[in-house]
């Protein structure tokens, strides 16, 4: 359970001396100092990519995404040609992949150095339209997925899932 900070209200007034015995103060309500809204949220993050391929890197404009609507994925977008290409991705793979090699298949990450030394994330997205490899400030990374852990904590996940819901899209799309 969360605890919330709280300062109680003015200080009750003393009631000895009021023609009886002291009655005990009343309850108070405790006033929150911050807002007690913690429904899940969506975090969107603007990131400056690398892409890296064979003729050099291209700087581009990028946005990483979570949605605890699909609370177990992320996605990146950015533009490639003059169209968005968005990629999405287990959450889990991303937080893992800043700290260690991960990933099988389509989308692999791991955490590298760029030229100058600074620490980067690496992404290999494999597609049968082509592959690319991506590159990210772990700074940039690490402040995204803090974010989403605030928004939703690993292993929570599936308290945001209805399986019933998912069925029933599953079925519907047959």
């Amino acid at each position: 359970m969360r605890r919330v900070p709280y300062r109680l209200d003015a200080a009750q007034p003393d009631r000895a001396g009021a023609g009886g015995p002291e009655t005990p103060p009343a309850p108070t309500t405790p006033t929150p100092e911050y807002d007690m809204n913690t429904a899940p949220h969506a975090v969107r993050h603007q990131v400056v990519l690398d892409l890296l391929g064979p003729q050099g890197s291209n700087l581009t404009e990028a946005e990483l995404r979570y949605d605890p609507v699909d609370p177990y994925a992320v996605s990146v977008a950015f533009a490639v040609a003059g169209r968005q290409v968005v990629w999405v991705f287990a959450r889990d793979l991303l937080i893992r992949g800043v700290h260690e090699p991960v990933g099988e298949g389509d989308v692999q990450v791991f955490p590298s150095l760029d030229q100058e030394g600074h620490a980067v994330v690496l992404l290999a997205l494999h597609a049968p339209a082509g592959e690319a490899l991506v590159e990210a400030r772990s700074r940039d990374v690490l402040d995204f997925l803090a974010h989403t852990t605030r928004s939703v904590w690993p292993g929570t996940e599936s308290q945001l899932v209805s399986t019933d819901a998912a069925i029933a899209a599953i079925l519907v799309n047959d």
